[in-house]
């Protein structure tokens, strides 16, 4: 009986990483526009039928709704940060 649930489990854990991965490239790689995302997200959060999937959408939609963080570390002008920056 443990091997069964430990399949089952598997399979749940590689489908909720495949939902996560794929987000993640959309996300990064702008293949969707984010309101859009948003707007299909929150569709699918209105029609869930348990309150698990209606936690999981919102989890999902968090990324599209925040600012991707900028990649400039330190904010030195462009001056101080060398000739390829000008």
């Amino acid at each position: 009986m443990y091997e069964d649930q430990e399949d089952v489990l598997s399979l749940i854990m590689t489908h909720a990483q495949s939902l996560i991965w794929i987000m993640n490239i959309a996300k990064n790689h702008d293949l969707v526009d984010p309101d859009i995302a948003v707007d299909v997200i929150e569709d699918m959060r209105h029609n869930s039928k348990t309150v698990w999937e209606e936690m999981l959408w919102n989890k999902v939609k968090e990324p599209f709704l925040a600012e991707l963080p900028s990649c400039n570390v330190h904010k030195f002008s462009p001056r101080l940060r060398g000739p390829d920056t000008e």
